[in-house]
């Protein structure tokens, strides 16, 4: 983390996921503003515009600054509060975890998203993942399995795992059919070579095998069936 507190830009005192967990503030990879920062080609200014000219910006601490082009960025606020008719029952400050600055009205939620003040109300992205990371991957998955189950999409009694999630469906039953041919092998050659040494179908020890090994890897497949 670079210290910007010479040059106006303030410290939150704590890291990089910290600050996004706790207080929604953002971090991002320097693309050169750091430098021209430093050098004194981009300035820190803290006030409010209070009006405009024809050719600058003036602010509420009696300034004005000559301007060609202004452009608001001034981060992201929900604005939860707009939507809910008892955003009271629904929303509090200060909830660290939420994504967003503590000043925002943030949900109040399980953890996973879903409201819990009322089990059928869900707030996607509100809530962050283990890697800090809002809404992604496995996280949003879940979260939308929670609410197709809510809906009766999905049965009650179901569980959530990775062979759901559409990225793993080749891998999971890439690994599921291996598993299956390692079981029905391992059955028949353990069979065979059984067979071959109790001599159950005739003299030669090799047909002995093989149809032993036959006859494993065919009671394999009915058990896996059988366990479907």
């Amino acid at each position: 983390v670079v210290d910007l507190t010479p040059y106006g830009v303030e410290s939150t005192g704590s890291g990089f996921q910290a600050s996004n967990i706790k207080e929604g503030r953002i971090g991002t990879f320097d693309q050169g503003a750091i430098t021209f920062i430093r050098s004194g080609k981009i300035k820190i200014v803290k006030a409010h515009i209070s009006g405009f000219t024809e050719s600058s910006v003036l602010l509420d601490n009696d300034t004005e600054l000559k301007a060609d082009v202004v452009i608001l960025a001034t981060g992201f606020g929900p604005f939860l509060e707009e939507f809910l008719q008892e955003p009271e029952r629904f929303l509090a400050r200060g909830q660290e975890g939420k994504g967003i600055p503590l000043s925002c009205l943030s949900p109040l939620t399980d953890g996973r998203s879903r409201s819990t003040v009322d089990d059928s109300l869900f707030f996607p992205a509100f809530d962050q993942a283990a890697n800090a990371g809002t809404a992604m991957g496995f996280w949003g998955w879940s979260t939308g399995f929670l609410m197709a189950q809510r809906l009766g999409l999905v049965p009650a009694e179901a569980t959530f795992g990775l062979d759901m999630l559409p990225e793993r469906q080749k891998d999971v039953i890439f690994r599921r059919n291996l598993r299956r041919f390692l079981f029905v092998a391992s059955a028949g050659l353990a069979t065979g070579s059984l067979c071959g040494q109790a001599r159950l179908f005739g003299k030669s020890k090799f047909w002995q095998q093989v149809w032993g090994g036959a006859l494993g890897s065919a009671l394999a497949v009915v058990s896996l069936q059988l366990a479907r």
